[in-house]
């Protein structure tokens, strides 16, 4: 390979042409002697700092609070050392006295014998980064707060509601087994009561669980044993019903909160079984399948189905299709979605009307899994 042409060589080896560098670079560059005194302060560092370069070229570094002097004295023997740093994060104060975070990184410059005879730092400003940071901690801290805040009312709200709720039930049911005495109408109005409590109570008693979502540390779940205890809980509705569930085999363990996990398949359960046709007994399989990332599980049944328009609808708190012939609260489905979503997967559903439903959901793969293993 020819050489550069001799004029190249000389621009490229030129004073002037490194000077020029140095001066354009974005970024505040300053160099110092070995004994410590300023030898170049770019145009990036008068900006960044405040100060000229005539003001400092000759002495020491100008940023240096009081507080941190011996942080700097020993980033400067490791320098001196030969070792220099890279992206090391330190706070240095401007001309004005207001603080800047900056990233630097340093390199120790040699004379012809070897040693050590200056430092070139070259800093990147990374203050707004940092109160971005800080900010989100605090906001962190805030939400923290304010869920253990909501958390302990909800646990409070729930024991004070369910109390009065118990005795008007009870009262209510003694009331009914002596309304002999009453009127139709009467005793229809005293069933309204007794209905009422109770589904009142049902209500509070699923707005805590929607609150005590996630609770604890998560752990691995195998999700196997997980649909193992839903059906043990449903095994009375299962065999009034005639209702025939098929697991796959295999079903992934995954990270996550064993409660909530089991909460969300007894409620997918309990939905499939009770939203069924009159005519033909529940058919329910729960199958898996496995991607690169993550893990879609699915919920498959033979029921009622879902209108297309109303798959958006299903998944809002509180809301019921058919008020008038279910006895839910409207939170089954949100507090699946909560679970899921908390998981850091999605939920969603596809139906036909008078064929059945299937709800799919996705749980990520454990840790350092990808792809997901069983």
């Amino acid at each position: 390979m020819s050489e550069k042409p001799k004029a190249i060589q000389e621009l490229l080896q030129a004073e002037e042409m490194r000077q020029a560098l140095v001066s354009s670079s974005p970024l505040p560059i300053i160099v110092l002697a070995a004994t410590g005194e300023i030898l170049l302060w770019n145009q990036a560092a008068e900006r960044a700092f405040g100060w000229t370069a005539g003001e400092v070229l000759g002495g020491p570094l100008p940023f240096i609070p009081s507080e941190r002097h011996e942080e700097h004295r020993l980033m400067r023997a490791q320098d001196l050392a030969g070792q220099g740093f890279t992206g090391r994060e330190i706070r240095r104060k401007r001309k004005d006295g207001t603080w800047l975070d900056l990233s630097v990184s340093t390199a120790p410059l040699h004379d012809k014998t070897g040693a050590v005879s200056g430092i070139l730092s070259i800093y990147v400003d990374i203050t707004s980064r940092k109160q971005a940071e800080a900010e989100l901690k605090r906001q962190a801290r805030e939400l923290a707060r304010s869920n253990a805040d909501l958390q302990q009312f909800a646990h409070a709200v729930s024991h004070d509601l369910q109390e009065p709720l118990r005795a008007i039930s009870s009262y209510a049911q003694l009331l009914a087994r002596h309304s002999g005495d009453l009127d139709p109408v009467a005793q229809e109005f005293l069933q309204f009561i007794v209905d009422g409590s109770q589904r009142m109570s049902a209500l509070i008693r699923d707005l805590l669980a929607y609150s005590r979502v996630m609770e604890g540390d998560g752990a691995d779940v195998d999700l196997s044993a997980v649909v193992r205890d839903s059906l043990e809980h449903l095994s009375l509705l299962i065999e009034e019903t005639g209702a025939n569930v098929t697991v796959a085999e295999n079903l992934p363990t995954v990270e996550g909160h064993r409660v909530a996990l089991t909460q969300l398949m007894l409620n997918l359960l309990s939905n499939a079984i009770k939203y069924r046709k009159h005519d033909t007994p529940p058919r329910i399989t729960i199958g898996s399948e496995r991607g690169e990332e993550e893990w879609t599980l699915t919920v498959t049944d033979n029921g009622t189905g879902i209108d297309q328009r109303d798959y958006a609808r299903i998944f809002v708190i509180f809301q019921r299709l058919n008020p008038a012939e279910s006895s839910g609260t409207g939170l089954g489905l949100a507090l699946c979605q909560k679970i899921v979503e908390r998981h850091g997967g999605r939920i969603w559903v596809q139906s036909e009307l008078g064929v059945g439903s299937t709800f799919f959901f996705t749980l990520p793969c454990k840790r350092n899994q990808n792809p997901c293993i069983p």
